[in-house]
């Protein structure tokens, strides 16, 4: 999900280095959001290799399945009904199901992963799923810190870099804190002045057990928090490509194209599911047969 000024950027500063560039992803998948669309370019231009076989899926039905969706064939939306995937109701009680769905496999142990279309709808199923765990006890109540857009955040809280800082040694020596990286607060006054914020990043998972491995702890100033944090319970579509976890959860409302609805169903190992508002229809999205990405 490169922008072409960026992927230009890359081949010109190989070009002069005598360095060969293979570019890797899914031009059916979502593109940068800046202005993508190289990859398919390159590929047309240059010819591809392309994998046949869907490996990520528990489920052998669902290999094949990723592979109509991909296509853009609506008709593999009967599949994932018949297998208990997709399910519609009103819009607040889709919201809802949604983050308890998410609340559920994130307690139970699954690597999860909570998606929706815009920045606006994951902050609220964000703010959904944290009320809950104040009230289950499982996140503090008590002093919190201020986050981008409103949101607030305290001991136990799950948020998200939306921004790099070299400045910051991200619980590691040498590994500065980057875009995308899921911290955890540990004390929201770290220095005793009300300053800065003790947290803690998810450094990877346990093979055996699946359970969050977590970085040293390490400061950051609130000012950072409130103008490049978010919680990071659920994400957009566009933070969810190239993710793979046990379970993915998607809202759906029928505004999305192809490839979104594409990244949103092929994310989990084990499980995808899409609750979607009843009113709105998912397959008017899959209709295209190219990869162009307006919708129809």
């Amino acid at each position: 999900m490169m922008s072409l000024p960026d992927l230009a950027a890359v081949l010109r500063r190989a070009a002069g280095r005598d360095v060969k560039v293979v570019v890797t992803g899914d031009p059916m998948q979502m593109q940068a959001a800046e202005g993508g669309g190289g990859m398919d370019m390159l590929a047309r231009r240059l010819g591809h290799v392309q994998l046949s076989e869907a490996w990520r899926f528990a489920q052998p039905w669902e290999r094949e399945a990723t592979l109509r969706l991909r296509d853009g064939d609506k008709t593999v939306l009967a599949d994932y009904r018949e297998h208990d995937r997709l399910h519609a109701g009103r819009a607040e009680h889709i919201l809802e199901d949604a983050a308890r769905a998410y609340l559920h496999d994130r307690l139970c142990g699954k690597d999860t992963l909570l998606m929706c279309g815009t920045d606006a709808m994951a902050a609220e199923l964000s703010r959904r799923v944290r009320d809950d765990l104040i009230r289950w006890g499982m996140v503090s109540g008590g002093p919190a810190v201020a986050l981008m857009n409103g949101s607030r955040a305290s001991a136990g809280d799950w948020i998200m870099a939306r921004e790099n800082d070299n400045r910051v040694d991200a619980g590691e020596d040498g590994r500065k804190l980057a875009n995308r990286d899921v911290l955890r607060v540990v004390d929201t006054d770290a220095d005793g002045c009300g300053l800065r914020v003790l947290v803690e990043r998810l450094a990877g998972r346990d093979l055996a057990t699946g359970a969050g491995q977590w970085s040293a702890p390490f400061e950051i100033n609130r000012s950072y928090l409130w103008g490049s944090a978010q919680l990071a319970y659920a994400v957009s579509l566009h933070a969810a490509e190239g993710r793979t976890v046990d379970s993915g959860i998607a809202v759906i409302t029928g505004q999305e194209d192809r490839q979104a609805v594409n990244v949103a169903l092929t994310r989990g190992r084990d499980t995808n599911e899409a609750p979607r508002p009843a009113a709105l229809r998912l397959h008017t999205r899959l209709l295209a047969s190219t990869g162009s990405r307006t919708p129809v």
